[in-house]
């Protein structure tokens, strides 16, 4: 049994990928888990040895490239470290430097693209060098760490200096426990339409007010819309703004933020699920996880045409796609699936059968333990380089 320390500085205590999906996954593998977060704030149901970050700790995180918490961590002394955030690159290198313990990162999107167009609070000169230097960092990670864990394979490609026996790829992908086959058929569920998960205005949610105003004020259809978490960084305005100018309050609820146990439930009311991202190069190269719920949840998806979902999403058969940023082509295919609800049933049928046979944790815990028994066992890759 080896002790595996996860290290959550800047995500919440309960991050589904690394409490619900990762710390399980581990521990079925007979490893010890030391989860390493900020204080829970109800009860944990895993075994885990659970160490408690202060809130001072996990601040000064992100400024010191999480090298405030070295002593800690060398004191735990786990044999793998696994690091779920780019911040924490600094602190991987330093404890390959200093230890024997081994070192793995959890990469799950494109950070050079995230931080060069989607940090929109800073200045775009500064949003250059920053991405530069975040490049600098993962391919300095990519010669040095044991391992990398990447949510997609664009993602593991992007960090082509780990040699491939050393790099794995576990999707982001939903515990089908979580979503048992009980649901009501999609002609009897509530909301027609549901966007699930971050809501910025670079996400394309508000395309989908947009495409709810027209189908009221042009083709008279009264279609509801689920906004499933906690619109961000202007977005809540701009839907409200829209939600006013088509008059369709009574169409579109925002649900704010919910509990990772409670979404399942929430989602098994909805008929059809969106992914209406922009065609932008972080979106070219990250999966959206969402749709993966929707597919447990037995509901057919309606994507932009983005190579990311490609991957699992089959056209006609367990989701549709449209033209990014075209706002008449998603209302179109709104309008076919509604229109049609026997294929509508059947394409949700599939996705629940691929969810079951392909996209599910469970398959994806079994890589992640393969992986990890993997890593122990390969020679430190610190010895590579002396």
């Amino acid at each position: 049994m080896a002790k595996v320390c996860l290290l959550l500085t800047g995500k919440p205590w309960n991050e589904r990928r690394y409490f619900h999906r990762h710390g399980p996954g581990i521990l079925a593998g007979g490893h010890e888990v030391i989860y390493t977060a900020g204080r829970p704030t109800s009860e944990v149901p895993y075994s885990y040895n659970y160490t408690v970050l202060s809130q001072g700790q996990r601040k000064l995180g992100r400024p010191t490239g999480t090298l405030n918490l070295l002593p800690k961590i060398l004191r735990l002394h786990p044999d793998l470290l696994l690091l779920p955030s780019f911040d924490q690159i600094p602190l991987g290198l330093a404890i390959k430097s200093l230890s024997k313990i081994r070192v793995v990162y959890d990469c799950i999107e494109d950070m050079y693209h995230g931080m060069r167009d989607h940090k929109s609070r800073f200045p775009s000169f500064l949003r250059k060098h920053l991405a530069n230097a975040t490049k600098r960092l993962e391919k300095r990670a990519a010669t040095k760490f044991d391992g990398i864990i990447a949510s997609d394979p664009t993602i593991a490609a992007i960090h082509a200096g780990m040699p491939a026996e050393r790099k794995t790829i576990v999707y982001n992908t939903p515990l089908l426990s979580q979503f048992p086959l009980n649901y009501d058929p999609l002609a009897k569920r509530e909301y027609d339409l549901v966007v699930m998960g971050s809501m910025s205005p670079r996400t394309g949610v508000v395309d989908v007010v947009d495409a709810v105003g027209i189908l009221k004020n042009e083709h008279t259809r009264f279609v509801r819309l689920l906004l499933l978490g906690n619109p961000i960084d202007g977005a809540r305005e701009m839907i409200e703004e829209r939600i006013e100018r088509y008059n369709i309050h009574e169409l579109v609820h925002i649900t704010g933020f919910i509990p990772h146990e409670q979404i399942p439930a929430i989602l098994s009311n909805v008929k059809i699920g969106l992914v209406p991202l922009p065609d932008m190069p972080k979106f070219r190269n990250n999966i959206a996880c969402k749709a993966f719920e929707y597919m447990a949840c037995g509901m057919p998806s309606i994507c932009t045409d983005l190579p990311p979902q490609r991957l699992f999403i089959k056209p006609d058969q367990t989701g549709v796609f449209y033209e990014a940023g075209s706002i008449k082509q998603l209302t179109q295919k709104i309008i076919e699936l509604l229109d049609n609800p026997s294929h509508m049933q059947n394409m949700g049928d599939q996705a629940r059968t691929e969810s079951e046979r392909h996209w599910n944790c469970e398959r994806d815990q079994d890589e992640l333990r393969r992986f990890i028994d993997k890593i122990l066992n390969l020679p430190l890759r610190q010895k590579d380089h002396q």
